[in-house]
């Protein structure tokens, strides 16, 4: 049997609020509160003059000085020079052997010793890549800027996480219900339902039940239900009344 509430509030899905994860001051915020924005877009842009000083800082290291290719080649070398002066032993004198045999073992620090030092740098440059990246704050979903917490010119922290924009996603919505517990033992999980908003009688949203509350609420003998549904035109705003129609179970 079907059954509707009056007087349902209509929430945004999904709502993030994107906080800061490097410190800086934003020296750009093309982006106002309505602004609809795209996943990717820039919200923000904070100085990264140092961070990218830092980052070519690590990409010269990580050019400059023998490459591992060239120490090997001079490991070769000099293990190919050691097993000749072994060979000769006879004929050379004892200190151009331990000589020779020295040489090829510095060269073999030497490649072990960039490997390492590459290595380490690799990672010192992702890391900087990673820190610079920071510096510039995008959406991670499509969605609509309802708050801006910060202002071009003002400072942020990583440690504290500023935020810096709330974005909701208005393309998905859910409408919340408090219904009489009476009506429990015939609500279904997905169970058909439409939404009808007061400012658009003549529009009805098809949805779903996405939602039946655990608890019942004593003091009204009534449970939560929150009814899923979309509005691709983007009509329908969060906080909006509407009237919810669970239709009877298939």
């Amino acid at each position: 049997m079907a059954f509707q509430k009056d007087g349902c509030i209509v929430y945004a899905l999904r709502q993030v609020t994107v906080s800061t994860q490097a410190t800086g001051v934003i020296v750009a915020m093309p982006v106002e509160e309505g602004d609809a924005v795209k996943a990717g877009q820039l919200l923000a842009q904070l100085d990264d003059t140092i961070a990218r000083l830092n980052r070519d800082r690590l990409t010269l290291m990580a050019e400059e000085g023998y490459t591992l290719e060239e120490a090997r080649i001079r490991e070769d070398q000099a293990k190919e020079d050691y097993e000749t002066a072994q060979k000769l032993a006879g004929v050379v004198r004892g200190a151009d052997v331990k000589a020779a045999w020295r040489k090829y073992e510095l060269a073999k620090v030497l490649v072990k010793g960039i490997g390492y030092q590459k290595a380490l740098t690799r990672v010192d440059l992702d890391k900087a890549d990673k820190q610079l990246d920071d510096h510039r704050i995008c959406a991670p979903i499509d969605g609509v800027v309802v708050t801006k917490h910060r202002e071009r010119g003002e400072s942020v922290d990583a440690d504290t996480q500023t935020p810096i924009v709330t974005l909701i996603d208005v393309s998905r919505l859910r409408a919340e219900a408090l219904i009489p517990v009476e009506r429990i033992t015939s609500l279904r999980w997905d169970q058909r339902a439409t939404v009808t908003c007061e400012v658009f009688p003549e529009r009805t949203f098809e949805g779903r039940v996405a939602f039946i509350g655990p608890v019942v609420y004593a003091e009204v003998n009534q449970f939560k239900v929150k009814v899923e549904f979309a509005d691709p035109s983007g009509a329908v705003r969060p906080g909006m009344r509407a009237t919810v129609r669970i239709l009877a179970a298939e």
